[in-house]
């Protein structure tokens, strides 16, 4: 019986450790839990630390705590780490510290969108198709062997925030997937990454926010669409030197009242 580290946070994480409850003790154990302990995020939720209280050896992840991690690893003889939107990229030694049996949930294509804000890029590259990925880890960053694809198809006029929705749901099929592997002591699959190799960073999508050509339809619509994402930030463009944000047009239609 495997036992396993699971590492995440967010919405799509806190599913996913749910989903991974349900094999608890019966399929597999799950002996350490790092995730976020207060609710004061964006997502203002803290449900996988209460999940954990009493059950497990629990490590907050408000900083890397690397060496906290590899004690836990080396106490409680852990096989298997499975990570879902964790924060800290995983060193060598944390990836050595359990040969390499390490997955993580990438809700977003590989290679083609390695690193962050996949769904905003996506919407402004025009990508017809999105896909949620499990893939084994490596010590460069959203690399190493594909494990499983759940991929669907983009309506024309969905939002940053829909398809971030969406890629949630695609996302927990892709994970269920692999906790049937685990459940059968199936192998779990290992096919080679192909694909044009990007990279998007942290930061890459604050620029492109403002709108360079209000009486450009193709632009407006999709930074309109690839922006909205409340409590964040709208698309806008500028007007003597003062943000006018534009939002997407399917909710102003929805509701003339509505407010960031």
């Amino acid at each position: 019986m495997k036992k396993i580290l699971f590492l995440g946070e967010k919405e799509i994480g806190e599913k996913a450790f749910d989903l991974l409850l349900d094999g608890h003790g019966k399929f597999y154990t799950i002996n350490v839990v790092v995730s976020n302990k207060s609710p004061d995020v964006w997502w203002e939720s803290n449900n996988i630390y209460m999940a954990s209280l009493d059950r497990f050896l629990f490590i907050p992840n408000d900083k890397k705590r690397e060496k906290e991690i590899i004690r836990a690893i080396k106490k409680h003889s852990i096989d298997l780490i499975i990570s879902v939107q964790h924060p800290w990229i995983l060193s060598r030694s944390v990836l050595q510290s359990v040969d390499y049996q390490t997955l993580n949930l990438h809700n977003a294509k590989l290679p083609e969108y390695k690193g962050n804000n996949a769904v905003n890029h996506a919407i402004l590259n025009g990508d017809s198709t999105y896909t949620s990925t499990v893939h084994w880890m490596t010590e460069k960053v959203d690399s190493g062997e594909i494990a499983i694809e759940e991929t669907f198809k983009l309506d024309s006029e969905i939002t940053a925030k829909e398809l971030y929705n969406c890629a949630i749901s695609a996302g927990l099929k892709a994970f269920q997937k692999l906790i049937n592997y685990l459940k059968e002591g199936d192998e779990i699959p290992k096919k080679p990454m192909k694909g044009i190799s990007r990279y998007y960073s942290r930061d890459s999508i604050g620029k492109l926010r403002r709108i360079e050509n209000i009486n450009d339809p193709i632009e407006v619509d999709r930074k309109s669409r690839a922006f909205f994402f409340p409590p964040f930030e709208p698309a806008f463009y500028e007007n003597d030197k003062k943000k006018v944000y534009i939002l997407a047009q399917k909710f102003l239609e929805l509701d003339s009242n509505f407010r960031i």
